[in-house]
Protein backbone atom coordinates (compact mmCIF):
# COMPACT_ATOMS: atom_id res chain seq x y z
CA UNK A 1 0.00 0.00 0.00
CA UNK A 2 1.70 3.43 -0.77
CA UNK A 3 2.77 5.27 1.98
CA UNK A 4 2.43 2.63 4.49
CA UNK A 5 5.16 0.27 5.20
CA UNK A 6 5.12 -2.71 7.83
CA UNK A 7 8.08 -2.95 10.14
CA UNK A 8 9.98 -5.90 12.29
CA UNK A 9 11.11 -5.25 15.84
CA UNK A 10 15.26 -5.43 15.26
CA UNK A 11 15.66 -9.16 17.15
CA UNK A 12 12.07 -11.14 17.05
CA UNK A 13 11.55 -14.42 18.52
CA UNK A 14 9.82 -17.23 17.03
CA UNK A 15 8.81 -20.78 18.66
CA UNK A 16 7.20 -22.58 15.60
CA UNK A 17 5.79 -26.03 16.39
CA UNK A 18 6.71 -29.07 14.90
CA UNK A 19 2.80 -29.65 13.39
CA UNK A 20 3.53 -26.11 11.45
CA UNK A 21 2.84 -26.67 7.31
CA UNK A 22 6.08 -25.48 5.69
CA UNK A 23 7.51 -24.29 2.28
CA UNK A 24 11.12 -24.39 1.21
CA UNK A 25 13.37 -21.16 0.62
CA UNK A 26 15.14 -20.94 -2.41
CA UNK A 27 17.78 -18.78 -1.37
CA UNK A 28 18.15 -20.78 2.33
CA UNK A 29 17.76 -24.64 1.37
CA UNK A 30 17.99 -26.03 4.50
CA UNK A 31 15.83 -23.67 6.30
CA UNK A 32 11.75 -24.20 6.11
CA UNK A 33 9.29 -21.65 6.99
CA UNK A 34 5.46 -22.50 7.98
CA UNK A 35 2.79 -21.34 5.75
CA UNK A 36 0.50 -19.08 7.47
CA UNK A 37 -3.35 -18.00 6.99
CA UNK A 38 -5.45 -16.04 8.98
CA UNK A 39 -8.63 -17.92 8.24
CA UNK A 40 -9.85 -17.35 11.53
CA UNK A 41 -13.84 -17.38 10.62
CA UNK A 42 -15.35 -20.52 12.61
CA UNK A 43 -17.18 -20.11 15.13
CA UNK A 44 -15.64 -21.10 19.27
CA UNK A 45 -17.51 -24.03 20.40
CA UNK A 46 -17.95 -26.00 23.42
CA UNK A 47 -15.82 -28.60 25.04
CA UNK A 48 -16.52 -31.70 23.83
CA UNK A 49 -18.06 -34.23 26.65
CA UNK A 50 -14.74 -36.58 26.98
CA UNK A 51 -13.83 -38.11 30.40
CA UNK A 52 -11.65 -35.12 31.30
CA UNK A 53 -13.48 -32.24 30.67
CA UNK A 54 -16.09 -33.79 32.50
CA UNK A 55 -13.85 -33.97 35.60
CA UNK A 56 -10.91 -30.74 35.24
CA UNK A 57 -13.09 -27.68 35.45
CA UNK A 58 -11.83 -23.96 34.17
CA UNK A 59 -12.11 -21.51 36.41
CA UNK A 60 -15.09 -19.46 35.81
CA UNK A 61 -13.38 -16.32 34.63
CA UNK A 62 -11.72 -18.39 32.11
CA UNK A 63 -14.33 -20.64 30.72
CA UNK A 64 -15.72 -20.66 27.20
CA UNK A 65 -18.75 -18.64 27.05
CA UNK A 66 -20.30 -16.41 24.39
CA UNK A 67 -20.43 -13.76 27.30
CA UNK A 68 -17.75 -14.33 29.14
CA UNK A 69 -17.09 -12.73 32.31
CA UNK A 70 -14.13 -10.90 31.23
CA UNK A 71 -13.93 -8.05 28.65
CA UNK A 72 -10.53 -8.73 27.36
CA UNK A 73 -9.39 -8.11 23.59
CA UNK A 74 -6.04 -10.13 23.49
CA UNK A 75 -4.39 -6.81 21.42
CA UNK A 76 -4.78 -4.80 24.28
CA UNK A 77 -2.37 -4.47 27.97
CA UNK A 78 -3.99 -6.32 30.71
CA UNK A 79 -4.83 -3.31 32.77
CA UNK A 80 -7.55 -2.31 29.70
CA UNK A 81 -9.64 -5.52 30.66
CA UNK A 82 -13.12 -5.38 32.23
CA UNK A 83 -15.68 -7.27 33.81
CA UNK A 84 -18.85 -7.96 33.36
CA UNK A 85 -19.67 -7.79 37.61
CA UNK A 86 -18.08 -6.08 39.99
CA UNK A 87 -14.22 -6.55 39.75
CA UNK A 88 -12.85 -9.97 41.12
CA UNK A 89 -10.17 -9.86 43.87
CA UNK A 90 -6.52 -10.32 44.05
CA UNK A 91 -7.46 -13.83 45.33
CA UNK A 92 -9.65 -14.43 42.17
CA UNK A 93 -6.91 -13.69 39.71
CA UNK A 94 -4.30 -15.84 42.18
CA UNK A 95 -6.96 -19.10 42.08
CA UNK A 96 -5.87 -22.17 40.50
CA UNK A 97 -7.04 -21.75 36.71
CA UNK A 98 -8.16 -25.69 36.33
CA UNK A 99 -9.26 -27.74 39.30
CA UNK A 100 -7.64 -30.05 39.91
CA UNK A 101 -4.56 -27.76 39.15
CA UNK A 102 -1.89 -28.41 36.77
CA UNK A 103 1.51 -27.43 36.62
CA UNK A 104 1.74 -26.57 32.78
CA UNK A 105 -0.61 -25.98 30.05
CA UNK A 106 -0.67 -25.21 26.81
CA UNK A 107 -3.45 -23.33 24.82
CA UNK A 108 -4.03 -23.51 21.15
CA UNK A 109 -5.49 -21.18 18.95
CA UNK A 110 -7.54 -22.30 16.07
CA UNK A 111 -5.71 -21.60 12.28
CA UNK A 112 -2.95 -20.01 14.24
CA UNK A 113 0.60 -21.62 14.90
CA UNK A 114 1.74 -20.35 17.99
CA UNK A 115 1.19 -22.04 21.13
CA UNK A 116 0.15 -20.15 24.56
CA UNK A 117 2.31 -21.71 27.09
CA UNK A 118 1.37 -21.08 30.72
CA UNK A 119 3.97 -21.56 32.96
CA UNK A 120 3.33 -20.92 36.97
CA UNK A 121 4.40 -17.95 38.30
CA UNK A 122 4.41 -19.64 41.86
CA UNK A 123 6.36 -22.45 41.17
CA UNK A 124 2.90 -25.16 42.02
CA UNK A 125 0.31 -24.53 39.78
CA UNK A 126 -1.02 -22.51 36.94
CA UNK A 127 -3.23 -19.65 38.23
CA UNK A 128 -5.66 -17.51 36.47
CA UNK A 129 -3.23 -14.70 36.48
CA UNK A 130 -0.97 -16.55 34.59
CA UNK A 131 -3.28 -17.38 31.94
CA UNK A 132 -3.96 -13.95 31.31
CA UNK A 133 -0.63 -12.90 31.01
CA UNK A 134 0.48 -15.51 28.89
CA UNK A 135 -2.12 -14.87 26.03
CA UNK A 136 -1.29 -11.38 26.55
CA UNK A 137 3.17 -11.83 26.09
CA UNK A 138 2.74 -14.50 23.52
CA UNK A 139 0.49 -12.64 21.09
CA UNK A 140 2.94 -9.30 21.84
CA UNK A 141 6.00 -11.41 20.24
CA UNK A 142 7.34 -10.10 16.99
CA UNK A 143 7.40 -11.66 13.78
CA UNK A 144 9.95 -13.18 11.30
CA UNK A 145 10.69 -11.51 7.81
CA UNK A 146 10.49 -15.00 6.90
CA UNK A 147 7.19 -15.82 8.76
CA UNK A 148 5.35 -12.01 7.20
CA UNK A 149 6.73 -13.43 3.86
CA UNK A 150 5.23 -16.73 4.27
CA UNK A 151 1.68 -15.11 4.04
CA UNK A 152 0.56 -17.04 0.58
CA UNK A 153 -3.11 -15.31 0.40
CA UNK A 154 -3.08 -11.67 -0.89
CA UNK A 155 -5.99 -11.67 0.96
CA UNK A 156 -4.77 -12.94 3.96
CA UNK A 157 -1.47 -10.26 3.78
CA UNK A 158 -4.33 -7.65 3.62
CA UNK A 159 -5.81 -8.66 6.60
CA UNK A 160 -2.25 -9.07 8.51
CA UNK A 161 -1.91 -5.04 7.03
CA UNK A 162 -4.80 -3.41 7.94
CA UNK A 163 -4.99 -5.04 11.83
CA UNK A 164 -1.36 -3.82 12.35
CA UNK A 165 -2.67 -0.49 11.00
CA UNK A 166 -5.63 -0.37 13.43
CA UNK A 167 -3.45 -1.53 16.05
CA UNK A 168 -1.76 1.64 16.40
CA UNK A 169 -3.93 4.39 14.95
CA UNK A 170 -6.14 3.80 17.51
CA UNK A 171 -3.11 4.89 20.40
CA UNK A 172 -4.46 8.43 20.77
CA UNK A 173 -0.82 9.50 22.19
CA UNK A 174 1.36 10.39 19.54
CA UNK A 175 4.49 8.92 21.02
CA UNK A 176 2.89 5.95 22.09
CA UNK A 177 1.79 5.33 18.70
CA UNK A 178 5.03 5.67 17.21
CA UNK A 179 6.72 3.66 19.80
CA UNK A 180 3.52 0.88 18.83
CA UNK A 181 4.32 1.13 15.18
CA UNK A 182 7.73 1.12 15.73
CA UNK A 183 7.34 -2.88 17.54
CA UNK A 184 6.86 -3.97 14.23
CA UNK A 185 3.85 -6.43 13.05
CA UNK A 186 3.27 -8.93 16.29
CA UNK A 187 1.39 -12.21 16.58
CA UNK A 188 -1.38 -10.71 17.48
CA UNK A 189 -2.15 -9.06 13.69
CA UNK A 190 -2.31 -12.31 12.50
CA UNK A 191 -5.74 -12.82 14.16
CA UNK A 192 -7.07 -10.08 11.69
CA UNK A 193 -8.70 -8.26 14.16
CA UNK A 194 -10.42 -11.56 16.04
CA UNK A 195 -9.24 -9.96 19.40
CA UNK A 196 -12.19 -10.43 21.29
CA UNK A 197 -11.74 -12.99 24.56
CA UNK A 198 -14.26 -15.63 24.73
CA UNK A 199 -12.71 -18.09 26.79
CA UNK A 200 -10.91 -21.07 27.25
CA UNK A 201 -12.32 -24.79 26.41
CA UNK A 202 -11.21 -28.29 26.75
CA UNK A 203 -11.18 -31.24 24.78
CA UNK A 204 -9.89 -33.58 26.99
CA UNK A 205 -5.98 -32.94 28.01
CA UNK A 206 -5.95 -29.74 25.16
CA UNK A 207 -6.96 -26.43 25.77
CA UNK A 208 -8.01 -24.17 23.00
CA UNK A 209 -7.95 -20.20 23.50
CA UNK A 210 -11.46 -18.95 21.81
CA UNK A 211 -11.23 -15.58 20.28
CA UNK A 212 -13.99 -13.63 18.25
Amino acid sequence: MPGKHVRFAAAPTFYPTSSSTSTSSTQEPHRRVPRYTTGYNHKPHPPIPTYSSRTSRIHNLLAYSNHPTLHFDVSLPLNAIAFSSSRPSTRSLSESAIDPPVASMTLSIPHITWPVIVTPSNGVFIMVADVLNAIYSTLRSPITKEEYRAIRSPSDLKRVNAAYERRHERIRDDYAAYRERQGGVRRVDFLAGHTRFLGVSSTGRNFILNLS
